[in-house]
């Protein structure tokens, strides 16, 4: 089993956007689960993705393609897909990446 309790995340700056993140678990290049800091105004540039993408919106809303998304909501992009996203509200989100086995 594998614990990273809330007062033991680590997040680290992305590099750009004031966007910070926090590794939950990384299982080498096939898949990962990190929580992300979105600050509100922040834009993640339009990207694609080689593998899956799996997001839950924990706190906070984000626009992607004209279309408002928020707490609660849960997004699923295949790879390939293109995306750039906007933060409406202070956010944060949980992700998902890797490769379907």
């Amino acid at each position: 089993m594998h614990v990273i309790r809330a007062e033991e995340r680590d997040f680290q700056p992305i590099g750009f956007g004031g966007i910070d993140k926090a590794v939950l678990w990384r299982g080498g290049e096939q898949v990962a689960f990190e929580l992300f800091r979105l600050p509100k105004g922040s834009v993640y540039p339009e990207h694609g993705h080689a593998f899956f993408e799996a997001l839950l919106i924990l706190e906070g809303a984000i626009e992607m393609d004209g279309v408002t998304y928020r707490a609660g909501d849960f997004l699923f992009t295949t790879p390939g897909e293109v995306h750039a996203v906007t933060m409406l509200e202070d956010t944060l989100a949980f992700f998902g990446f890797g490769q379907a086995a």
